[in-house]
């Protein structure tokens, strides 16, 4: 199936590449799981060429633009802490970083609730 020309590209590289090389590689034919994988990983590099590199003027000017969009503190309401009964605590970090755990941990005292993984502060961010 990676192989064919006459099906999308999509099909051959998660088909006949990744899908194939989980199952061989759950069967235990780690060789052939192998040369699956890095066939599919050729596939996706001759088909989009710039999709592993990292582009450093666009990751510059989106960070610039998240400064600017917050430079000015004024801009927000100030919070009113005056009730502590419904404080929101943000625990916020990068992937595998320990912010599951840390969620966790606050999460064992009865008085707090663990939300969970939230996708909000992408969409917040988002320009």
């Amino acid at each position: 199936m990676l192989d064919r020309r006459d099906i999308n590209n999509d099909a051959r590289i998660h088909g006949g590449g990744f899908g194939l090389g989980r199952s061989l590689d759950k069967a235990g034919q780690f060789d052939e799981a192998f040369s699956r994988f890095a066939a599919a990983n050729a596939l996706v590099r001759e088909i989009w060429p710039k999709a592993d590199q990292f582009d450093v003027d666009r990751f510059t000017a989106r960070i610039e633009a998240l400064i600017e969009r917050y430079r000015d503190p004024s801009a927000f309401e100030p919070a009113d802490f005056s009730n502590m009964r419904e404080l929101p605590v943000f625990v916020v970090g990068m992937p595998r970083s320990g912010t599951t755990l840390v969620e966790q941990i606050c999460a064992s005292h009865s008085r707090v609730f663990g939300a969970g993984e939230l996708g909000d502060m992408i969409r917040w961010t988002a320009a």
